[in-house]
């Protein structure tokens, strides 16, 4: 069982299994997509073989190595009112004034938190993934932050922009992939191991 956290680009996990059935390595692999602690959640619940996550709580028992950063931006769609008051004042928006609008967030699949990120308003939309979370940007439903492999077409086509913040309009976060030490992974766990470390 490996656990991906729904933030990451799931291309690379897909072309590291690819590799492995394209190999003829037997194996039964089960993927599943979780968010923020429910990451680690299910990979405790269900003592998964892997994870990639964002952040997770380390332990003696595991094993992590950081992969390539992922850029995070705060978007919205250019007719919502939050860009037009970003055009119209020419500086950056404070917290108050994001906190009059929706934000658009990907709930906890733990149900035990909720994402540091969020900028503490009243009126929060929760979205499933981040491709329905894209979707709503889109339609002018509010703002919210996304990572930059899921916006980089819509902001260079013009159908997003990024909104400026006082706060900072982007933040980086390195991914981990985590192994268990109390279970050593078989050979076609080893070499999954390998491709995933590999991928970028």
């Amino acid at each position: 069982l490996v656990v991906v956290d729904g933030i990451l680009p799931l291309a690379d996990t897909l072309r590291s299994l690819k590799q492995l059935a394209d190999e003829g390595v037997p194996t039964r692999v089960q993927l599943k997509i979780e968010f923020l602690g429910g990451v680690q959640h299910r990979f405790e619940k269900e003592q998964a073989d892997l994870m990639l996550v964002k952040e997770y709580q380390p332990s003696a028992l595991l094993q992590a190595q950081a992969k390539a950063e992922v850029e995070c931006v705060l978007c919205v769609a250019p007719e919502h009112a939050l860009a037009r008051l970003a055009a119209e004042t020419g500086r950056p928006l404070n917290l108050d004034e994001l906190q009059d609008h929706v934000e658009l967030s990907v709930q906890d699949s733990s149900d035990q938190g909720s994402d540091r990120q969020m900028f503490g308003g009243e009126r929060v939309f929760y979205l499933s993934g981040f491709v329905a979370k894209r979707q709503a940007l889109l339609m002018g439903m509010g703002f919210g932050w996304m990572p930059r492999y899921l916006v980089d077409e819509p902001l260079a086509a013009g159908q997003l922009v990024e909104l400026p913040y006082q706060g900072g309009s982007r933040f980086r976060f390195t991914p981990w992939l985590v192994q268990r030490l109390d279970r050593p992974p078989g050979r076609a766990g080893q070499r999954l191991i390998e491709l995933l470390s590999r991928a970028a």
